[in-house]
């Protein structure tokens, strides 16, 4: 090999390659190495390279994309529950936990944001608040709380029961419960 110049020189002479009696061997017909000694200027490696780098930046981009595509339809999509128990909701939620009281449940969760609506006595609600450090107060008739039901797809107006928040804008949990109905409805949002 000649590494020096402009010129990157492959001798086949510097091999020591068998070649009796194979294709290759044959091909040359008696002529001797030296006549296959094949020299590429630098420019041209240069381009190669390039074009390799080139490659293997697109080959790692198409792979980052795809990642990024199907990480949304992997472990981050939304999951739906109607008319499910607390065990089997609890199993699939992300950022929330029901209390084993619960009975027939709604609930859409994904990532960014969980809803839930559930059968919920209030001494179980309270529980459930104490064991996540909710601090409920008391809805009073003349400022109702008004939450979105999935089971009947409407806003509901709760004018008796318990609410809590700890939202700052759009990041935190919300839980009310309608005395009522003896309905549980939680969101959480993460922004």
């Amino acid at each position: 090999m000649d590494w020096s110049g402009d010129n990157f020189c492959f001798d086949f002479n510097e091999l020591d390659l068998r070649l009796e009696n194979t294709p290759f061997a044959n091909r040359l017909n008696g002529r001797t190495a030296d006549s296959f000694t094949k020299c590429m200027p630098e420019t041209t490696i240069n381009k190669l390279l390039i074009r390799r780098n080139l490659r293997l930046l697109g080959a790692v981009t198409l792979i980052a994309f795809a990642c990024m595509f199907l990480s949304t339809a992997g472990p981050f999509r939304s999951v739906y529950g109607h008319g499910v128990s607390a065990e089997e909701a609890n199993a699939r939620l992300w950022h929330c936990h029901l209390p084993m009281d619960a009975k027939n449940v709604w609930f859409e969760s994904g990532y960014r944001m969980t809803r839930v609506e559930c059968e919920l006595g209030q001494d179980a609600f309270r529980s459930w608040c104490d064991s996540v450090d909710w601090k409920p107060i008391v809805i009073v008739d003349d400022v109702p709380e008004w939450v979105f039901s999935m089971r009947i797809k409407s806003w509901v107006e709760v004018r008796r029961g318990l609410e809590f928040s700890n939202r700052d804008g759009d990041v935190g949990y919300r839980a009310t419960f309608d005395a009522d109905t003896q309905t549980a409805y939680a969101v959480y949002s993460g922004g």
